[in-house]
């Protein structure tokens, strides 16, 4: 019968393979995830001319749909209007192929841009990749990370001895002691956002596979079931009262703090209006509440008081993104989500080192680990002051990054991080230049804040030493 030293050794050699296996694409996750917690001031960051309010009057709302309509002749077959919270407080409206920002008179200002974060966003829920084969490959990947959490933490055999135990420098004792120490202290953390990671791919593949073996190919079917079933009206068309719609949500729900509103298939006998609105003291992401374009009350689908799984549902998307309780909870994400891809990048630089002849890896992995954020300065640099198309330049960022290092053997992780931290210097100076009014935006000043930090961070970090280990050719990446 195998011994429990002899069960974590095996435990131990399947959790560094899995890991080394998985290394690059769950750093590539964990990083930009990390980065996406603060993704509605990133937008504000994005274009900091545009008005903010904490509040968008009823009639207001009515003025931005008659402006809508009286401008376009076709009808879509949705508008959203989605209203300013304390993250963002501003107003935007959308037919689903174009979109713009409202200022408080419900007038339409710019078009929004999606720009950069957009990229980041979709790099990071389903690697750039059409369809839902990307989501599903994340949450594998989520499903590998809590093997990996779990593993780690059966597998070390000091794990309380050591609990407090970190040894400074940038030697490899200290470089393992940080990752064992960030993955013991973060583990609720990070085992919360490998399961819901992996809850989205998980719940995907299912539904793929439930559509043809259960619902006989139709996906409506599947998403009535789950999520509830539209109104079926057929009503003589009549306008839309956006005012007393709003009048009534208040009425109907007065502690409901309203996200957006969608006027459905407009300008038919079967259109209605969802108001949907976050609960005080609820998890679950909104509740959504129907009504008929007169204003009339029709009922809500059910979020916060249906079946169990539908509220399970609708609440993992707020907790994954930490969407609650303000501001606290954002930067808690950050440090910790930080932590986390500290604990992917580490854990191989730790096994980097135990390689005969693995210097070429090293610069490989030096180019991956510092590449991916250049790349993303790269494609802000290109959206911002050249117009480019910011996934252009990340992917051709990127592949020059993995490039230049696959030919180089003397700290490439180093340079990088030092280009890194000029092209941050850069990105802002161009953004002063190009947004001039943007410190009346409290997001944008503490985002260029927070970028000027890690410049100046990375610079004194990786500044020149005229020291003789500096002259030793094996790269520098391991030292985070």
């Amino acid at each position: 019968m195998m011994n429990l030293s002899t069960a974590q050794k095996k435990l131990a050699l399947s959790h560094t393979r899995v890991g080394v296996m998985m290394a690059a694409l769950l750093y590539l996750i964990c990083l930009t995830g990390t980065l996406l917690v603060p993704a509605e001031e990133w937008k504000r960051w994005q274009q900091p001319e545009v008005s903010e309010y904490s509040h968008l009057p009823p009639e207001s709302l009515q003025q931005a749909i008659n402006d809508y309509q009286s401008s376009n002749d076709a009808s879509p077959e949705s508008l959203w209007v989605v209203f300013p919270t304390s993250g963002l407080p501003r107003t935007h409206l959308s037919d689903e192929e174009s979109e713009w920002w409202l200022d408080q008179q419900g007038i339409r200002q710019q078009p929004v841009n999606e720009g950069v974060i957009h990229t980041l966003s979709e790099l990071h829920t389903h690697l750039l990749m059409p369809g839902q084969a990307g989501v599903i490959i994340v949450g594998i990947l989520g499903v590998l990370l809590t093997s990996l959490i779990l593993s780690g933490l059966i597998s070390h055999r000091r794990l309380f001895k050591d609990a407090f135990r970190l040894r400074r420098g940038s030697g490899p004792q200290s470089q393992i002691d940080l990752h064992n120490r960030l993955s013991v202290w973060g583990v609720p953390f990070h085992l919360m956002m490998s399961v819901t990671g992996a809850f989205f791919g998980v719940v995907t593949l299912l539904m793929a596979l439930a559509i043809p073996l259960i619902y006989g190919g139709s996906q409506q079917a599947l998403i009535d079931q789950v999520y509830g079933s539209d109104p079926v009206l057929d009503a003589d068309v009549t306008p839309i009262d956006a005012t007393k719609i709003m009048h009534t949500m208040t009425e109907v729900a007065p502690d409901a703090s309203p996200l957006y509103l969608v006027w459905q298939q407009p300008g038919t006998r079967q259109q209605f209006v969802e108001v949907a609105a976050t609960l005080p003291g609820r998890l679950i992401y909104s509740e959504i509440y129907r009504f008929t374009v007169s204003g009339s009350y029709l009922g809500k689908q059910g979020m916060s008081d249906g079946p169990w799984g539908r509220q399970l549902i609708y609440s993992v998307y707020r907790l994954h993104f930490g969407l609650f309780d303000g501001l606290g909870v954002k930067l808690a994400y950050l440090v910790l989500g930080l932590s986390l891809t500290v604990v992917c990048v580490s854990g191989i630089s730790i096994w980097l080192r135990k390689q005969p002849r693995s210097i070429k890896l090293q610069s490989l992995w030096a180019g991956w680990v510092w590449g991916v954020p250049l790349s993303l300065v790269f494609a802000a640099l290109g959206d911002h002051l050249l117009s480019i198309p910011p996934l252009g330049c990340l992917l051709l960022g990127l592949g020059l990054c993995l490039l230049w290092s696959s030919v180089q053997t003397r700290h490439p992780g180093i340079k990088l991080q030092r280009l890194l931290a000029l092209s941050l210097i850069v990105l802002l100076l161009g953004y002063a230049l190009t947004h001039q009014g943007w410190t009346h935006n409290g997001a944008a000043v503490w985002l260029n804040l927070g970028l000027l930090g890690a410049a100046l961070w990375l610079l004194i970090r990786n500044r020149p030493q005229h020291s003789p280990t500096r002259e030793q050719p094996q790269p520098q990446l391991e030292r985070l």
